[in-house]
């Protein structure tokens, strides 16, 4: 059996990489988890620096870093009557609900949920 190389066609992921800052850095996604066991995903990524000339230093091993995002409710602050019991009347937002993962998922991670389970029922005949 001979293993030939992959065509042209053969485009992979491509590395996505943010714009150069004035300070010669810029940032390089890793990888993309996603966790739909507890309604989150990760993005890990590199800022990586550049020479004078826009090249990545070579002789050196940059940190990975890693981002979690989960969907985040309303909050606020509330006063306290003298049983300890809130006082509904007396919230006050602090911060609005953040549906970071719910528009994430509904943008694209919905497509790579879908193929994902396309492939286990075709691999496991389910």
């Amino acid at each position: 059996m001979i293993n030939k190389e992959l065509s042209a066609n053969a485009t992979g992921i491509a590395l996505k990489e943010t714009k150069v800052s004035v300070d010669n850095r810029k940032g390089v996604v890793t990888a993309i988890t996603i966790n739909p066991t507890t309604n989150s995903f990760t993005i890990e990524y590199q800022v990586q620096r550049l020479d004078a000339n826009g090249n990545v230093f070579t002789d050196v091993k940059f940190l990975t870093k890693k981002e979690k995002f989960r969907d985040k409710p309303e909050f606020g602050t509330v006063d306290y009557n003298d049983e300890g019991m809130p006082i509904d009347e007396t919230y006050s937002k602090v911060e609005d609900e953040n549906l970071f993962v719910t528009n994430w998922y509904n943008s694209v991670g919905k497509s790579i949920m879908e193929n994902a389970i396309k492939h286990i029922e075709f691999k496991e005949g389910i």
